[in-house]
């Protein structure tokens, strides 16, 4: 067994941050906006002056579409890994064109490539022009990887003076190229909603009737035991938390709120309703880009140490825990119903983080709206 000073115990105890990574959206890459990455905002950039943009398959000055999006960065600003993963050098010209200009000011063939881990295993991301502090090892979202440098700055048709320097993201999931944006800009992916499930793994068909919680729509999440014997795995420092004695898993906001509470699956004690301790859930009112949402969690009680009511709640801000109660039988997993104005509504691909666009309710059928 490992055992820790006391300095080190309490100086990873303040670090920590009983927040889970935010599955299927990517912070701010480019640092530009101040020292830390929740001061900035991924951005891509205007279209030049003369017209050629930096979309997903938008056309470049190379005469060429490319399955990539170009991301506002000033030359020299910090870069940051968009997620956890392993780093290696990357040539975004394969190594074989000349580098013009004075060394050190024009180098565009470097870049990074990022092989995701965790909620990330199976994606890999390629960034360039980035001139790297290290070309090898594990990194963490949003860790300081390198600066950013002109990619533009050699060729025929070079960038025109005046217009904004950018980084180059291509993002591909099992080697298939797939466009980035919802990912990098007003994403509505829930993130990790259970501390022991990084991708929000499902018992069962999603978005499914449960008679256990009164007949709703909604995603029974997999949720088991916190293993003492291994690190959690939401990679999180140690905690002296309120409910660790029983290993129990945390339970993370899938949205940004404005009221939390606790719900009640029903009062009554027929065959359909839950009673006692397993009578629990935990309610967020959205807020931001989540307003008009309201999320229901059951299976799960709120955090002792959070106050109910009206507060600002962050996505991703561990809110309660899954429940454990003695003499009962209670499934490993927890409930998630999603509703929008009132109405439940199937977010499948915003859990799995397969779509992270925010979705148009176009149509009302069998009591739900549907996605298009």
């Amino acid at each position: 067994m490992l055992f820790l000073p006391p300095s080190l115990f309490l100086l990873l105890f303040l670090l920590h941050r009983p927040f889970a990574n935010a599955l299927g959206c990517i912070s701010a890459v480019c640092a530009a906006g101040g020292p830390s990455p929740s001061n900035a905002v991924n951005r891509i950039i205007r279209c030049a002056s003369d017209s050629f943009c930096g979309n997903f398959r938008a056309l470049r000055r190379n005469d060429q579409f490319v399955e990539a999006v170009d991301l506002s960065c000033p030359e020299f600003a910090v870069v940051r890994a968009p997620f956890g993963g392993e780093i290696s050098a990357y040539r975004p010209m394969g190594g074989s064109r000349a580098q013009e200009g004075t060394k050190g000011e024009c180098v565009p063939d470097q870049g990074v490539r990022i092989d995701g881990r965790g909620q990330w295993q199976g994606y890999h991301a390629l960034i360039s022009s980035v001139q790297l502090f290290r070309f090898g090892g594990e990194v963490h979202a949003g860790q300081r990887i390198g600066v950013a440098r002109n990619l533009e700055c050699a060729g025929a048709r070079p960038k025109p003076r005046g217009d904004e320097n950018f980084v180059r993201m291509e993002l591909f999931r099992e080697d298939k190229p797939i466009d980035p944006t919802h990912h990098l800009i007003d994403c509505m992916c829930t993130g990790q909603i259970c501390e022991t499930n990084r991708a929000n793994a499902l018992e069962g068909l999603p978005f499914k009737f449960d008679s256990r919680f009164n007949g709703v729509r909604g995603w029974e999440i997999l949720c088991p035991n916190v293993r003492p014997e291994e690190p959690n795995s939401s990679d999180e420092s140690p905690e002296q938390s309120d409910n660790r004695q029983t290993m129990t898993p945390k339970i993370y906001s899938p949205i940004e709120g404005e009221v939390i509470g606790r719900v009640r699956l029903s009062a009554s004690s027929n065959s359909q309703s839950y009673s006692g301790c397993a009578n629990e859930g935990i309610f967020v009112v959205g807020t931001g880009k989540w307003t008009d949402y309201e999320v229901r969690i059951y299976n799960a009680r709120f955090r002792e140490s959070l106050a109910l009511g009206k507060q600002h709640i962050e996505q991703g801000q561990h809110i309660g825990h899954r429940l454990d109660c003695p003499g009962e039988e209670v499934a490993q997993s927890v409930f998630m119903e999603m509703r929008f104005q009132g109405i439940v509504v199937d977010v499948s691909e915003a859990i799995s983080a397969h779509n992270c666009k925010h979705k148009q309710f176009s149509q009302l059928s069998f009591g739900r709206f549907l996605f298009y």
